[in-house]
């Protein structure tokens, strides 16, 4: 029984789409990235080593059956799995060979990679199962209040957002890619300024808060054809872009439209297919621009900034924290920050820039395997991934109720974000838990609200 499952076409092709992907990613990173020089470094530290890539492609096998095979049965959760599997287990393993890193890492990094496969998709109810139904659908919905209210408040964060940009920085929304390190050292600037004030304060919470919320605004105006709606979520993207240039508020809005196309033909159901296709192409799309037009900037803009980066940096936190003392919750964590002393007398992101990059860059964020190791070493390597269980289940069951268009979306965010900062940052607890906390309990107050004004009549 095993063996004709292991041995199916379905099986077999995702598997070899998985390897597509990994040999594409390892041969783009050798031929561009190896002949290119970046800020702080000599270059990207390309060193490949075949005899260490058989290897890790064996234990890659393994861990492309296992991620086939395992689903936990919660369309949110397969989601971020699916989109870190492609984003961030693909990199990781290929560092491996690709940075010629050690044996050691190698192995912690890949038992973290496999208890995240397992213990996150253990099935969460035993006789769950994905809908062969349509796609939920709102208007037939029981609760129509429930996304209506929830979209309102989305809208009305943003035209917030949008008004204190205004007072922030004036009326420009500055778009251009080539500015953002521009745009990032003038608001470090202004905030330098205005420290102690209130504005910046107010601006960092409200930015993270709305993250979600922004785009959850978004897809229901692209799905409900609400023009007022999209054009206020679009105008707080732009601001949101023209306060740090932060290239990833521009990129989910492509993501937000396709997540939107395959749910209105539906798709959605064949989504980690989707994915997978789609990343294969981009990456070939991506080669031939390089070797026809000696073109690499959409490689640079996208599979280098969100694949081999955060591998790669995952390699230099390994190695430092390897040496020296575990963090234990004590920078960048949300509120533990604040009551756990650190070994530390300035922010490790700090340090990792001065001892990596020469201080060339500010902020070398990372998350994932060393968000976990950098924490408490082969103790967090273990607990990481219960951590990871109890988040997404809590967060799966309400998004649920939005539909699968809605998990889709904010698997993909979540899996971005977790390969980029740590996982109790404040930026993840402050969106996708805010957001989470406010998509269960608001519609609850309208609905008992709705009950007892009833029960008056």
């Amino acid at each position: 029984m095993l063996y004709h499952k292991f041995t199916d076409d379905t099986t077999a092709l995702k598997i070899i789409r998985l390897f597509a992907i990994k040999y594409l990613y390892v041969y783009l990173a050798i031929d561009i990235l190896g002949k290119l020089w970046y800020s702080g470094t000599s270059g990207y530290q390309i060193d490949f080593n075949i005899h260490k890539e058989y290897v890790a492609s064996v234990v890659f096998f393994v861990l492309s059956w296992l991620h086939i095979r395992l689903k936990s049965h919660n369309k949110f959760t397969d989601t971020v799995v699916h989109i870190l599997f492609l984003l961030y287990f693909i990199p990781l393993n290929s560092a491996f060979a690709l940075n010629n890193l050690s044996w050691e890492f190698f192995v912690y990094s890949s038992v973290y990679l496999f208890l995240v496969q397992f213990v996150v998709c253990i099935p969460f109810y035993k006789t769950a199962s994905y809908s062969t139904e349509p796609e939920f659908n709102f208007a037939d919905a029981q609760r129509p209040n429930k996304r209506k209210k929830l979209q309102q408040f989305c809208v009305c964060m943003c035209i917030g957002f949008v008004f204190i940009k205004f007072i922030y920085n004036g009326m420009s929304f500055t778009v251009s890619l080539s500015d953002v390190y521009i745009l990032r050292e003038a608001n470090h600037q202004r905030v330098l300024a205005m420290a102690g004030g209130i504005l910046p304060y107010m601006i960092t919470v409200w930015q993270n808060t709305i993250i979600y919320a922004v785009y959850f605004g978004m897809y229901c105006a692209l799905k409900y054809k609400k023009k007022v709606a999209l054009l206020v979520t679009l105008l707080c993207v732009l601001a949101m872009f023209s306060i740090d240039g932060s290239k990833a508020v521009i990129f989910f809005v492509v993501v937000v439209y396709f997540v939107y196309w395959c749910d209105r033909n539906g798709m959605l159901n064949r989504f980690d297919k989707m994915a997978d296709i789609g990343l294969l192409l981009f990456m070939v799309l991506c080669l031939l621009i390089y070797k026809v037009c000696e073109n690499f900037l959409p490689y640079i803009y996208i599979i280098r900034r969100e694949m081999y980066m955060p591998a790669w940096i995952n390699g230099m936190y390994y190695d430092f924290f390897s040496t020296n003392a575990k963090l234990l919750w004590s920078d960048r964590t949300f509120l533990l920050q604040r009551l756990i002393t650190s070994p530390y007398k300035e922010s490790i992101l700090d340090i990792i820039s001065r001892e990596y990059f020469h201080g060339a860059v500010r902020t070398p964020n990372t998350g994932m395997f060393a968000d976990a190791y950098m924490q408490c070493g082969v103790l967090g390597v273990l607990i990481y991934p219960i951590l990871y269980r109890l988040i997404f289940k809590w967060a799966g069951k309400i998004f649920k109720e939005y539909g699968n268009g809605i998990e889709v979306l904010f698997g993909i965010f979540l899996a971005i974000q977790l390969t980029n900062i740590p996982l109790l940052n404040t930026g993840i607890i402050l969106s996708l838990v805010f957001f989470a906390y406010v998509a269960h309990m608001l519609p609850n107050v309208v609905v008992c609200k709705h009950k007892d004004n009833k029960k008056k009549g």
